[in-house]
């Protein structure tokens, strides 16, 4: 576990890069990135709760 912990940052190195590579489409389209952001985690968090109720349901029978 220790040598996966020494090694977490090297997973988050090619994204910043990413983020400072592209400053001027950050800078230009923040807008739309963040409702696409918010909408895409609304849906995401949607279809966890779905797929539980309807894990639930097929394990548990039909109960409210």
């Amino acid at each position: 576990m220790s040598v996966i912990l020494a090694h977490l940052s090297l997973m988050f190195v090619p994204a910043g890069v990413g983020v400072i590579g592209n400053l001027d489409v950050l800078s230009e389209d923040w807008v739309a990135l963040l409702v696409i952001l918010v909408v895409s985690t609304l849906l995401a968090m949607l279809a966890a709760v779905g797929t539980f109720l309807g894990v639930r349901w097929l394990t548990e029978g039909r109960q409210p």
